[in-house]
């Protein structure tokens, strides 16, 4: 579970002397609370942020996998919602077989309760949760650089799974830029309704190259669709050679779901906001949006390539960002440190978030079977 131990809360404290936490599995009536503690909490820098679900926090449930439970703790004494954190399934393929993979996600806990016992009573709960045996492992991401979230969890103590590190996730900002020049035979379009069967045979293909890739389903891709809410008919690109699918890449914005909140900036950076944002648009960069708005930020989604495909990656980048809406500025594009696409995006990102990735089990045995020897993991960013 991941980004908790930096963030800051601002607001009334609760008694923190005497918790009397009560573990549950939210329901829609947790809404208001689960969206309140969202709200009030911050990662702090020179911009400091906070990850908001309005206006439904249930809202993109179905994106983030086949089964998914939320875990809430409130203290009984106030009433308050203080923590929070998510477990999802969904079918992964694992050496190109399908098998049930957990993801552990949005660990989120009031300052005033953040501590190991507050931590290893969630952990019980949650294997109380795992003994149903729905997922044969899980998966969590954690910034690289919040070392107290790795000092807390890592490490199988006070009653906590066993984490092992298996990789790292880039998270590139890659702004709107110019189409490219294509080779006479390649072309880079929309993947049209009747473009599924080969989407299909594509993304049967990528199942063997990339490890922990969603078992799709050619539905998942008729949108208007729930697994991939919000995005429309147009909006995932192929690139074609010959007419043979060799690369995806869409965009996703969940904005309308999901938002990345500017908080405050630094005082410095108050000051020089105006000067940056005239500037930006010209330099190719992010504008600083005002307090209470969202980063103009979208989320990538699907970036796949075969080998042969790899080589026009770049290109796909490049009309999927100029495909931007006028409301944003950058794709976020996730990807493994060891992705051999990583070398068509450095070149044309801007900056670059990693978070580290983990498999996570009570039964430290599981975890030498999670992931294939030599293989590249593979995340969504945005089910993540």
């Amino acid at each position: 579970m991941k980004e908790f131990m930096n963030a800051r809360q601002t607001g009334a404290a609760s008694n923190s002397t005497s918790p009397r936490l009560e573990f549950r599995l939210a329901t829609e009536a947790d809404d208001n609370g689960l969206r309140e503690l969202l709200r009030s909490i911050r990662m702090d820098g020179a911009i400091s942020v906070s990850f908001r679900r309005e206006p439904n926090y249930f809202l993109g449930h179905a994106c983030e996998g086949d089964w998914v439970q939320v875990i809430t703790a409130h203290d009984r004494q106030t009433g308050l919602l203080v923590g929070m954190g998510s477990r999802t399934i969904r079918e992964r393929y694992v050496a190109g077989v399908a098998r049930n993979v957990g993801y552990l996600s949005g660990l989120r806990i009031h300052p005033d309760y953040r501590n190991r016992t507050m931590l290893a009573r969630g952990y019980r709960f949650l294997k109380e949760l795992d003994s149903d045996q729905q997922a044969d492992f899980y998966v969590t991401t954690i910034a690289v650089e919040n070392g107290a979230a790795t000092s807390a969890l890592v490490g199988g103590r006070a009653g906590l799974p066993y984490y092992k590190k298996v990789g790292r996730l880039n998270t590139w900002i890659v702004p709107r830029r110019k189409q490219l020049t294509l080779p006479a035979n390649v072309s880079v379009r929309e993947i049209r309704r009747e473009d599924l069967p080969a989407l299909m045979i594509f993304l049967e293909k990528m199942s063997r190259e990339r490890e922990w890739l969603p078992k799709y389903r050619a539905t998942d891709f008729d949108f208007p669709s729930n697994t991939f809410l919000g995005m429309n008919l147009g909006d995932l690109l192929g690139v074609w050679e010959n007419e043979e699918l060799l690369g995806t890449l869409g965009v996703w914005d969940q904005r309308f779901m999901k938002q990345i909140v500017v908080e405050k900036y630094a005082w410095w950076l108050r000051w020089m906001r105006p000067v940056y944002n005239a500037a930006a648009g010209l330099v190719g960069r992010v504008r600083f949006p005002k307090p209470g708005e969202c980063l103009p930020l979208v989320t990538a989604v699907l970036p796949l390539a075969s080998d042969r495909g790899s080589k026009y990656f770049g290109h796909l980048v490049d009309e999927v960002c100029r495909r931007l809406p006028a409301s944003a500025d950058a794709i976020m594009l996730g990807l493994n440190a060891a992705d051999p696409l990583t070398d068509a995006i450095r070149s044309r990102s801007i900056e670059c978030y990693q978070t580290d990735i983990f498999v996570v089990s009570w039964d430290e045995c599981r975890l030498e079977n999670a992931l294939t020897p030599g293989s590249v993991p593979y995340l969504e960013l945005g089910t993540l």
